[in-house]
């Protein structure tokens, strides 16, 4: 269940910074899918034409052309067009703690779509210019969400969520995990967290595996080698610069810990930078 209104969470994202990883405009032919995955990063996803079944957490639904879908980061999805599809979107990162506790993403026919498609044209055309401006892209996407969240149709969505029953995770376990997600770039996130949890250790301990499939260092480990992975596809960071972003001191570490989690050395992952970056413009 959700706690914060859409004003708030407006007001928090005009504050945050922005950064802005990708700006598309594609088409996909019908049955193209993808695999499950959990995104790091918010996605403002506008329908211009066709048919997608879209399946978000708990649930599925058939998105068409003048829906429009905001995914705050770290929602599990998956994806298959049913009628060849043509997509207009952006990915990008905010301040973290802004989305904790909003476990589903907004899907609706905004009655400003008209508006928001020429917005987003424009903020797409800034993006493909020879040397766009970080804060102009930054600004103009603001303009974009200003827009979106202070639609009526969002406020009602919104309403709607805060009147769903909260979901059966122990609150103690609830509040573990939303500290990781809000703090997972500080290197001390896991001694903070447990110092916070009011619980014996090995009962909590217990308890979120029970409930999360996987232990509080694992949960913590998942979320930053997800957005170490993110940025070094998506970005042209030093190593040594993501080490630090995703909340590991020594670069050498990370670099282990990486290899570990995906199963090859970050710099993999520029090497094939080529190769997935194709890949990913095949991806919303």
């Amino acid at each position: 269940m959700i706690e914060n209104s859409s004003h708030e969470i407006l007001g928090e994202l005009l504050k945050s910074r922005l950064d802005i990883t990708q700006i598309r405009h594609e088409h996909f032919p019908k049955g193209f899918q993808t695999k499950s995955q959990v995104v790091p990063c918010c996605r403002f996803i506008m329908i211009l034409g066709g048919t997608v079944d879209y399946t978000v957490e708990q649930h599925s639904s058939r998105l068409s052309a003048g829906q429009t879908v905001f995914v705050p980061p770290w929602i599990w999805r998956t994806w298959q067009v049913h009628r060849k599809l043509e997509l207009l979107w952006v990915v990008f990162q905010t301040d973290p703690g802004i989305f904790s506790g909003m476990d589903d993403d907004l899907e609706l026919k905004a009655s400003t779509f008209a508006v928001l498609r020429e917005k987003m044209e424009h903020l797409l055309a800034l993006w493909r210019a020879p040397s766009p401006s970080p804060l102009l892209l930054e600004g103009e996407l603001k303009a974009v969400l200003a827009r979106f969240f202070t639609d009526p149709l969002v406020d009602r969505r919104f309403q709607e969520m805060r009147e769903q029953p909260t979901e059966t995770l122990h609150s103690e376990v609830r509040l573990a995990r939303d500290y990781l997600r809000s703090h997972f770039i500080e290197p001390t996130a896991l001694g903070d967290m447990q110092d916070r949890v009011q619980l014996h250790p090995d009962y909590f301990g217990d308890l979120f595996h029970k409930q999360l499939h996987q232990t509080p260092n694992q949960y913590l480990t998942q979320l930053r080698m997800r957005t170490a992975r993110h940025y070094l596809k998506e970005t042209q960071f030093f190593i040594k610069e993501i080490a630090d972003r995703v909340g590991y001191a020594d670069p050498h570490y990370f670099t282990r810990a990486y290899h570990k989690f995906w199963g090859h050395p970050p710099s993999h992952e520029r090497k094939q930078e080529s190769a997935d970056r194709i890949s990913s413009t095949r991806g919303f």
